[in-house]
């Protein structure tokens, strides 16, 4: 409710106000399309393959110059620094780029009894449960997920991993479970409801999102609300949402570090109560910025365009 909230408020405003939200630099809409044309990649490429954390500054700029935005929001204080930079090198403001982190359904997502979730999914209570939840696709970092549990499955008779979500690497995924004998570690879950993710994070030991490129990804906070650390990897704002006391966070692309970390975090003693109280943001507190935001925006706009003899009659924001 609280994500259409956030959109509804933001999509009412942006037919007067000259601001992009970053987000749709990645989705199938007109702007990244546009971004795609102005920077000369293939508009039928994947969005989770073309958008790396390298190609950002050129793409936001194109963004920029193909949107006509004199704003961008972003869900990472990181990633808007990056933003500001392309945006300065077309004349851009700095004072025009805002972060808007993540919010999170506390009413869903929040500790549970680890055994309590186990018994109501059937799980065995000895295993040691790794999750992933998002897209199967291979920027997610599934291939070296995969090679990881391998790996460690040799040396660690009770892991498990759960896989939520569906996407292109469902069937390389289920043909290699059998091919490496894996078949009773491995449960790919498909599309599950939040109550169904929340119920899975409870009962997992461990998140894992391996991700090549990433934003504040909201499959995190959901896990550090239900006070389960994190193995996540050292892309865009993950950063800033991983510390030594909630997760750890590994390079990109490297089996030998994920499987590594993995490890560490099996084995490491982790408190649930302060993993959760680390993140108290909810989907009210993300509407109200962004609508603040928008407001404040409006008002410089209106300013900007008002002869200098109106500019008085303008009500300023709340």
């Amino acid at each position: 409710m609280f994500r259409s909230q956030v959109s509804s408020t933001f999509l009412a405003l942006s037919q007067e106000l000259p601001i992009l939200p970053a987000s749709d630099i990645s989705i199938d809409d007109r702007p990244r399309n546009e971004v795609l044309r102005v920077s000369g990649l293939p508009i039928d490429q994947p969005s989770s393959e073309w958008q790396t954390v390298a190609r950002i500054p050129a793409t936001v700029t194109a963004a920029i110059e193909a949107c006509s935005g004199a704003g961008l929001l972003d869900l990472s204080p990181g990633l808007c620094s990056r933003y500001r930079s392309a945006g300065a090198r077309i004349g851009s403001s700095a004072t025009r780029t805002w972060p808007v982190l993540n919010g999170c359904d506390f009413s869903v997502f929040y500790p549970r009894n680890r055994v309590d979730e186990r018994v109501e999914l059937d799980f065995p209570l000895d295993a040691e449960l790794v999750l992933f939840v998002g897209h199967l696709w291979s920027s997610k970092g599934l291939r070296e997920l995969l090679a990881s549990v391998e790996t460690m499955a040799q040396e660690r008779s009770h892991l498990r991993l759960a896989i939520i979500g569906e996407g292109s690497m469902r069937p390389e995924i289920q043909a290699w479970v059998p091919r490496t004998g894996l078949s009773s570690r491995v449960i790919l879950l498909g599309q599950c409801s939040s109550q169904q993710v929340a119920r899975w994070i409870n009962a997992a030991d461990v998140f894992c999102l391996p991700s090549h490129s990433a934003g504040c990804p909201s499959a995190i906070i959901e896990a550090l609300a239900c006070g389960r650390p994190v193995v996540a990897t050292e892309v865009g704002g993950i950063p800033e949402l991983i510390n030594d006391r909630n997760g750890l966070l590994v390079p990109p692309r490297d089996v030998k570090a994920l499987t590594h970390t993995l490890g560490l975090a099996l084995d490491k003693s982790w408190n649930a109560a302060v993993i959760s109280n680390q993140f108290q943001r909810t989907w009210t507190d993300v509407a109200e910025e962004t609508l603040a935001i928008c407001e404040s925006a409006l008002y410089a706009t209106a300013t900007d365009r008002a002869p200098r003899s109106e500019i008085q009659s303008v009500p300023a924001a709340a």
